[in-house]
């Protein structure tokens, strides 16, 4: 599980799908209908803002590859420009083979605005 910085060529390579291992999808809840926002870039001529993430290389030492446990990421991301108020994350990892995890989705989070 996890990526380390040298994993930078195909098919981790920057612009690929699986140059992120984690993947964060941003919903609104808009009139009662959950809807996936796409951020707008931080700064003129940025890429689209993105919550996705490098997990780094977890590979333990040893025999004894399996791994267990929690991973917990701290976010900024709020909408300044939208009018809603409630939002969720939908949540997946991948590892090395490329094998997708279970989608998790978190519980509405009402925002303070």
């Amino acid at each position: 599980m996890g990526l380390g910085a040298s994993d930078t060529l195909a098919p981790f390579n920057k612009g690929s799908l699986y140059y992120y291992n984690f993947f964060i999808t941003y919903f609104e809840k808009q009139n009662g209908v959950w809807t996936k926002v796409v951020l707008p870039p931080p700064f003129p001529g940025a890429d689209t803002l993105t919550n996705n993430s490098r997990i780094p290389n977890l590979t333990p030492t040893g025999q004894n590859k399996s791994l267990e446990g929690e991973i917990s990421m701290q976010l900024f991301t709020n909408n300044p420009f939208s009018p809603y108020d409630t939002i969720r994350y939908d949540v997946r990892i991948c590892d090395r083979a490329l094998n997708m995890s279970n989608l998790v989705q978190t519980p509405e989070i009402v925002l303070v605005k």
